[in-house]
């Protein structure tokens, strides 16, 4: 649920942090350890990345050319 407010827009995800869950402190029910921090923190960037970003047009790297074909000879240039 974390991860998808970010993809919604919101910029601060509070979340309380603790060394261990098993200290049995007040605040362990709604608590986060290290390693669910770093998950939290990767999934967030994933998910804000595949939002990704609106772009009108051909990339950098693909260019349009355009051919014209002519029925009769014509000087270049022309």
């Amino acid at each position: 649920m974390l991860v998808v407010s970010a993809v919604f827009g919101a910029t601060v995800i509070k979340k309380y942090f603790t060394l261990s869950c098993a200290d049995g402190d007040v605040d362990v029910a709604f608590s986060m350890e290290s390693d669910e921090m770093k998950a939290l923190v990767q999934e967030t960037e994933r998910a804000w990345q595949a939002i990704g970003d609106v772009m009108y047009g051909p990339t950098k790297k693909r260019k349009i050319f355009f051919e014209i074909y002519t029925t009769y000879l014509c000087d270049e240039g022309y």
